[in-house]
Order: structure tokens, then C-alpha cells, then sequence
């Protein structure tokens, strides 16, 4: 109940409850929410995902600190070039020497800089292993399968997904990861601009793997050149009876899904909403297949 219908009646606790409730009743119970499912290991998965943004943002600062440092101070290092970790570790290892004070103090900071990566290093790692592990339990566990999906893309999937029921087709994934086009058109021009709303981790999710595959997978590799003519032919004409086809909104929605190579969307939608709730799992998992020209 909004604001204006609780004027002169209150907020509570039980007041709610009972309207809650009262709203419920005659709904039919395919209409109820199902309560989420393996809340445990997504909150887990999301909680290990913001801790290793932390700790890959303190590693990106820890590295540019020590890099400008080795720039500006004379500690015989080649920094013209980013550091490696075996520049890294050979600092870390660096002991007290005769030198001046500026460059005495330079050279403790650099070995304390470089200390730090290390460590941070470290934590990511395992970051990353208790991520995979977390995975393994969770619907998500055949992603990692596939070409270009680790441990961290696919929790990151997971967490979006969140549940059974969630997402009811392909075109709300493609709307929540903000790779759906939105209609810019203005006259007898008609085109589509770029969603950058929804949820950009999973958005940065899907372009590593995208470009990880445009790399390692052949398949994927050709279907920018071999399948894109198509697939802006596909879209303008799904655009073009979007109006007339209930259908035709969806395919506009994942074509830039589509024009990635991937459909991997499809593992956390499932063939339908009831056949996802009576698994307690998505319908089918083993997914990100590669869509070929004219798909």
C-alpha cells in the first residue's frame, strides 16, 4: 500500500503483516513466490566477489604505487615496463644497503609495496579457490566447463541469477546484464542504442568471457565476421514486427548476446519457470553454446 493509503490508518509491524497477508490469500498458488534456494552458497559467492574487488583494487593500488616509486627514485630497476611478478618478488627480497637517506627510504617503501602485492597475491588465490569451490556446489557447476568461464564469471552469473523464477526469459537476462538494445529512433530513422543500465559486474562478466573465446574458441572467433550481417538483419526485422510478434521483442532484446557467441544466458532461465522451481535448479545448466552464422 502506498503512501496515500496509509494516511490516517498508521505503520506497524502487525499492521503490515495482516495487509500482506490479506493480499495473498486470493491469489492462486502457481501466482506465490517460491522462496530461494541455496541462499547459503549465493550469499557466500557474493560476499567472496566483493571481498576480491577489494582486494584486486588494493593489488591495482599497491602495483601503481610501487611503479611510480621505482619511476622516481633511482633503485636500479627497469620500470620503463610494467612489473612482473618476478620484478615483484626480487624486490620483496631487497636487504637494508649503505645508501642515502631518500634513497634508503625509497627502497623500504618499494620492499613494503612489494611485500604487500605479494601477500594480496596470496589472498586472491584463495579468494579464487574457496569461489571455485562454492561453485561446485551451486546449479552453476557446469559452466566452468566451457571455454571462457572460470570460477569468478561464474559466480558472478550465479549471484545475478539468484534463483529459480527470477528471470522469466531470455530478454530479462539480457535487460539485467544491460546488453539489451533500447530503441533510439527518431523519424523514419530506426536503430538501437547501447543499455548501459543493469548490472555491470555481470556486464563485465559476459565481456570476459566474450573475449576470451574471441581468443580460444574458433567458432566464436568466426562468428563476428560470418554471423554479424545476419544478425543486424535479424534485429531489424524483429524490430520492424516487434509490434505484431510477441516474440519478436525477445529476439531483438539478446541479439548482442547472440553477436557475442554466446548463449550462455539460457542456463539460468530454463526451459520454463515450473520446471525450474520443481528442480530447485535452472532447467539447463550445461550451456553456453556457440551461435553460428545466421542463428
Amino acid at each position: 500500500m502506498g503512501r496515500g493509503g496509509r494516511r490516517g490508518i498508521g505503520k506497524s509491524d502487525p499492521i503490515d503483516a495482516r495487509r500482506i497477508a490479506a493480499a495473498v490469500l486470493p491469489l492462486p498458488e502457481e501466482q506465490l513466490r517460491n522462496p530461494r534456494m541455496d541462499e547459503g552458497i549465493r550469499t557466500a559467492a557474493q560476499i567472496l566477489l566483493t571481498a576480491r574487488d577489494e582486494l584486486t583494487g588494493e593489488r591495482t593500488r599497491a602495483v601503481n604505487a610501487l611503479t611510480a616509486l621505482v619511476r622516481t627514485a633511482d633503485l636500479g630497476v627497469d620500470a620503463r615496463r610494467s612489473l612482473g611478478a618476478k620484478k615483484v618478488g626480487e624486490m620483496a627480497r631487497w636487504r637494508p644497503r649503505e645508501e642515502d637517506l631518500a634513497t634508503a627510504t625509497a627502497r623500504t617503501e618499494a620492499v613494503r609495496l612489494a611485500r604487500r602485492i605479494l601477500v594480496l597475491d596470496a589472498e586472491i588465490t584463495d579468494n579464487t579457490n574457496r569461489i571455485g569451490e562454492l561453485v561446485d556446489a551451486s546449479p552453476a557447476a557446469e559452466l566452468v566447463e566451457e571455454t571462457g568461464i572460470g570460477p569468478v564469471t561464474a559466480a558472478t552469473v550465479l549471484v545475478a541469477w539468484s534463483h529459480p523464477g527470477r528471470i522469466r526469459n531470455e530478454a530479462a537476462f539480457a535487460a539485467l546484464a544491460g546488453v539489451s538494445p533500447l530503441p533510439a529512433s527518431s523519424g523514419n530513422t530506426t536503430r538501437h542504442r547501447l543499455n548501459r543500465g543493469g548490472d555491470r559486474r555481470l556486464n563485465r562478466a559476459l565481456n570476459v568471457i566474450a573475449m576470451v573465446r574471441m581468443v580460444h574458441h574458433p567458432q566464436t572467433r568466426a562468428y563476428p565476421t560470418d554471423g554479424a550481417p545476419r544478425a543486424r538483419q535479424t534485429a531489424r526485422s524483429a524490430a520492424a514486427s516487434s509490434d505484431t510478434s510477441p516474440d519478436a521483442s525477445i529476439a531483438t532484446s539478446t541479439t548482442p548476446l547472440r553477436r557475442l557467441g554466446l548463449t550462455g544466458y539460457r542456463s539460468f532461465i530454463g526451459a520454463s519457470s515450473a520446471g525450474g522451481h520443481r528442480s530447485g535448479r535452472p532447467a539447463a545448466v550445461a550451456v553456453t553454446r556457440v551461435a553460428g552464422p545466421g542463428s
